[in-house]
């Protein structure tokens, strides 16, 4: 069965908006990486260079050479955030940069404008040097033709969700808390993509027809577990690159279903494992002390 899952619309705004905000406030927000924010919430000291410092390219990452670049180190405590939280931290701004310059891009930009006009409809929030940086960027042939085939892209997603900004995560809890348990992937497309029955397409109607078929067909008393073998797979066809798709943003289908390991999965692993031995270790010290003290 040829695979659906192309005219998927993720729609959904992950949690966090208020970040996006709270940046898109300050002048720096286009050039800002997401390690300087993950930094500044932690606490992490970050190194910053010049947005403009060309030998540094902009803003470095942490760790980065300050050689050349006019660098300083800044500090920032906000909240206690736990290690494994930096993937989805900075892939969830990550996401929220990026719908910000589109905004930018459609609402002041108009490529029919001679190159000095395009740079004088600068918006009053961003930095001059950054405009006009950012509108020879959007003038490049390259840029032009990345732009076309993402709209081309775009224009092939058909199914839209009906939830607005609530993120997948907050879908799913709420169904968890309402059947006692977690809930399949074509409980959460339903969920999320039709409401009282009714879907914004014929497409995703269909899909959820087709599902529900499928799930009529197994055998009576069997569950319906996530995987690449359940009934939303047979329908949207298989996940890509790793992804667990109706679980949001940075679960990996390691994270669910027990495949080959994703990157963020060892890492999270091995840091638990780190924890355990930093206090196994602690509790023999304690109990050496303890002893030498009889």
């Amino acid at each position: 069965m040829a695979s659906n899952r192309g005219i998927i619309d993720g729609g959904n705004c992950e949690e966090g908006i208020g970040v996006e905000r709270e940046f898109a406030q300050g002048e720096g927000l286009l050039n800002i990486s997401s390690s300087e924010v993950y930094a500044s919430l932690c606490g992490v000291p970050v190194l910053t260079t010049c947005s403009f410092c060309e030998e540094a390219g902009g803003v470095k990452a942490l760790g980065g050479d300050l050689n050349n670049c006019c660098g300083e180190v800044a500090t920032v405590t906000k909240f206690d955030i736990p290690e494994v939280a930096k993937g989805w931290i900075l892939q969830s701004f990550g996401r929220k940069v990026k719908n910000w310059r589109a905004r930018i891009k459609e609402l002041y930009h108009d490529p029919s404008l001679s190159l000095k006009e395009q740079i004088s409809s600068r918006p009053k929030q961003v930095q001059k040097k950054q405009w006009k940086k950012l509108v020879k960027y959007w003038n490049k042939e390259k840029s032009k033709l990345v732009s076309e085939k993402t709209k081309a892209n775009r224009a092939k997603k058909k199914m839209v969700q009906v939830t607005g900004k609530k993120s997948y995560a907050r879908v799913r809890e709420e169904l968890k808390a309402s059947k006692g348990q977690d809930p399949s992937r074509l409980e959460m497309f339903r969920a999320c993509f039709s409401k009282d029955g009714t879907t914004k397409n014929l497409e995703a109607s269909n899909a959820i027809a087709q599902m529900q078929q499928h799930s009529s067909n197994l055998p009576e008393g069997s569950i319906d577990k996530p995987g690449p073998d359940d009934v939303f797979s047979k329908v949207m066809g298989n996940d890509r690159n790793g992804d667990a798709v109706m679980y949001g943003l940075g679960v990996r289908a390691a994270d669910v279903w027990g495949v080959i390991p994703s990157r963020s999965a060892c890492h999270r692993e091995n840091i638990q494992l780190k924890s355990q031995c930093e206090e196994l270790t602690s509790t023999v010290v304690q109990l050496r002390a303890q002893v030498s003290e009889m």
